[in-house]
C-alpha cells in the first residue's frame, strides 16, 4: 500500500502528525504542548501499515518551519506558503520488505543544469545545498570597529543553532546525567562539533537540541538511555547558556570548537554565566578575544 500525503484527502497537518510521532520536538508547555496532542489525536494517519509513504522532506528548512507552527511562532497559511515555496519536492520512504523487492533499475539519466538556478546566497539555495560552503558564508562587522569578517555560516542559520547547541548540552546534562566537560568532550570528538562548524544545515536547523545530543552520543559511541518524555525547561541555566554563547562566537570567528576549546575550556566558560548572560552577546565576544590573546 502507498500512503501519499499529498493526495487531496490530506493536508499538511496529517504530514505534521505523523512527523510529530516520529521526531523529537522542543515542546514546551502550553499552547504548544495541547496543539502538538491535538494534532495526534485529530490527524492521525495509519502510515504504520503502508510499504510506500510519499510526502514532504522533514530536514533542514522544514522541520524548522514545523517547530515555528507548533510554537505559535507562524500561522497555518503561512507554514502552506513556506512549504511550497520551499520547492524541495517530495520523498519516497520505502517502509516494507515487499516495498524493498519490487524495486527495478530502469535506466539513469544526467541532471540538466537549471536554467535559472537559485540567487546566490539565498535561502533556498543554501537549504539546498544541505552543507552551507564557504561561498554562502555572511561577513559582519567586527566588534571592535567596522572591519567585516567572514562568519562561519550564514547569519539566517544562527538563531536555531544557538538554540540547538544550547539545548543540547542542557539535554545531555540535566537530562542524560552527564557532566559538562565529559559531554562536551562527546561533542568535541564525535566530529559532530566539526560539521556543526562547517554549517551542516541538517545540525544548525534540520533537528531539535534533543536530537543533536543523541546524534553526538551515537557518533561518539556512546551507550545512553533516552527518557520518554524529555522536559522542557522555561529556565535556562549555565549549561544552556554556555553552550548558546559558544555556538555565537564559533559562527562570528569562524574557528572550530576544538580550538576555542583549547584556550577557553567549557568549564571556564560555565563559571562566565554570572554576569555575562545578563549582558549583551557583544560582552561574551570580547571577553573570549581577551582570553585567547585576540585582543591586545
Amino acid at each position: 500500500a502507498v500512503l501519499n500525503l499529498g493526495d487531496p484527502q490530506y493536508c499538511i497537518l496529517h504530514w505534521l502528525a505523523v512527523l510529530l510521532e516520529n521526531r523529537q520536538f522542543e515542546t514546551e508547555y502550553g499552547l504548544p504542548s495541547e496543539a502538538k496532542a491535538y494534532l495526534s489525536e485529530h490527524f492521525a494517519v495509519p502510515y504504520k501499515t503502508a510499504d510506500i509513504i510519499v510526502g514532504y522532506r522533514a530536514d533542514d528548512s522544514y522541520f524548522t518551519f514545523a517547530q515555528d507552527f507548533i510554537s505559535g511562532a507562524i500561522s497555518y497559511s503561512q507554514l502552506a506558503k513556506a512549504m511550497r515555496l520551499g520547492r524541495l519536492g517530495n520523498q519516497y520512504v520505502l517502509k516494507s520488505r515487499r516495498a524493498f523487492e519490487r524495486l527495478e533499475y530502469r535506466g539513469s539519466r544526467r541532471k540538466r543544469k537549471a536554467a535559472t538556478p537559485p540567487r546566490a546566497g539565498s535561502i533556498w539555495s543554501r537549504y539546498a545545498l544541505g552543507v552551507c560552503p564557504a561561498t554562502c558564508a555572511s561577513t559582519e562587522s567586527s566588534t571592535k570597529g567596522s572591519c567585516p569578517v567572514t562568519t562561519a555560516y550564514d547569519r539566517i542559520y544562527l538563531p536555531q543553532a544557538r538554540k540547538n547547541l544550547g539545548r543540547m548540552l542542557d539535554f545531555g546534562c540535566l537530562d542524560l546525567g552527564f557532566g559538562v566537560e565529559a559531554f562536551w568532550a562527546h561533542f568535541l570528538r564525535s566530529g559532530v562539533a566539526e560539521r556543526f562548524g562547517g554549517g551542516e544545515s541538517r545540525l544548525l536547523a534540520g533537528m531539535s537540541g534533543i536530537e543533536l545530543a543523541r546524534e553526538v552520543l551515537e557518533c561518539a559511541g556512546v551507550s545512553f538511555q533516552m527518557p520518554e518524555n524529555p522536559v522542557c525547561r522555561d529556565a535556562k541555566g549555565p549549561e544552556y547558556w554556555a553552550a548558546w554563547a559558544l555556538a555565537h562566537y564559533q559562527w562570528l570567528r569562524a574557528l572550530p570548537f576544538s580550538e576555542i576549546e583549547d584556550s577557553v575550556p567549557i568549564r571556564d566558560v560555565i563559571l562566565m554565566y554570572d554576569p555575562y548572560h545578563e549582558m549583551d552577546i557583544s560582552g561574551f565576544v570580547e571577553e573570549i578575544d581577551r582570553r585567547r590573546g585576540d585582543v591586545g
